[in-house]
């Protein structure tokens, strides 16, 4: 093992070298001599900073597009070139359990080659360990702690200690793992569902009802009294021909809206008028007081729109008189901003 790698440093020091591993069936641990040299890489330009470091996510990149290491997972890269990565930097070796390739650096081990060679296999044996599902341990002697300085490698047992193993080794730590994250999928989709429950339903003020009986007035649809209802009281009502587009669902729609337009009356050819909300016609009407009846009616629903219920409701001191307040609050509201 050990002179396999110093043979593989000394053999090309501008260089990386690629091995397969290979594990025991009953055990989480790796047979001594586990590491079976698979090829040399050939150092690409665009895997160097300005420094000549390695940057480990180029190099893992271009690893794992090798045709040549298809076949090779897990693989660890040696390498006697400095490593670097986003956020940190010098760093021993790095694991990319997704793709299961690990790559180590040897520059920092050390110079006295038998401290080196024992601290180049405990950093694999790491790497590894990673590769495997295992995270990092607080207890110094374990192989998965954390190394900041090469001397922290000499007190680290080649093996993981049993706190990380487990009575189950890997499998029941990944049976764990995937446990906790059901009950957290779990615990989602329940509050979700109270959500859903506990949601309130958007307020819907307006209703819309025809009377059946003849009114004897001889106008247009007499025999159909159009009545218009707010929170269930009427407060419009005519025997003229009267349809509502979208029914009470538009009119409740533009009514939800923090600051509506108003509606407009569009008076159309003699015996007909229109309430217009923008460019779409809301409302139609045909009688001999079509303008005079629709005028009316924009009017009553201007005041509920902008209240949001009768002007001497609590709805419209806020929304009348402190409408600027209530759409700087929506605006904070909508982006996040504040307490609101």
């Amino acid at each position: 093992m050990q002179s396999t790698l110093v043979e593989a440093i000394e053999e090309n020091s501008g260089g990386m070298k690629a091995y397969s591993v290979t594990f025991r069936e009953e055990k989480d641990q790796y047979e001594s001599d586990f590491l079976r040299a698979v090829g040399r890489l050939v150092l690409d330009d665009s895997w160097l900073d300005s420094e000549g470091r390695l940057l480990v996510d180029e190099l893992l990149t271009g690893v794992a597009s090798d045709t040549a290491l298809e076949g090779y997972r897990p693989l660890v890269v040696v390498t006697c070139r400095d490593l670097v990565i986003s956020g940190c930097e010098s760093i021993f070796g790095w694991a990319d359990c997704d793709q299961q390739i690990c790559v180590v650096s040897t520059v920092r081990l050390g110079d006295s080659e038998g401290k080196r060679a024992a601290r180049i296999e405990n950093v694999i044996r790491h790497e590894l360990g990673h590769l495997q599902g295992y995270g990092h341990c607080y207890r110094a002697e374990c192989l998965m702690h954390p190394a900041g300085v090469p001397e922290d490698l000499d007190g680290r047992n080649s093996e993981v200690c049993g706190g990380c193993q487990g009575e189950g080794g890997v499998l029941s730590r990944w049976l764990k793992r995937a446990a906790a994250a059901a009950f957290l999928v779990a615990v989602f989709a329940g509050f979700n569902l109270v959500s859903v429950l506990l949601e309130k339903t958007p307020r819907a003020p307006f209703e819309l009802a025809q009377g059946s009986e003849d009114t004897g007035s001889g106008g247009v649809g007499s025999a159909a009294p159009f009545r218009l209802l707010y929170e269930g009281s009427p407060f419009w009502s005519s025997d003229a021909s009267v349809s509502l587009a979208g029914g009470s669902e538009e009119l409740n729609r533009i009514f939800r809206e923090i600051d509506p337009k108003p509606l407009q009356v569009v008076v159309g050819e003699e015996g007909k008028a229109a309430i217009h909300a923008g460019d779409d016609a809301l409302l139609h009407i045909v009688s001999a007081e079509a303008s005079s009846e629709a005028r009316h009616l924009a009017h009553q629903l201007n005041q509920y729109m902008a209240a949001k219920g009768s002007l001497d409701s609590n709805c419209a001191a806020c929304h009348l008189y402190r409408k600027p307040e209530v759409l700087e609050a929506a605006y904070h509201r909508k982006w996040g901003i504040g307490p609101f």
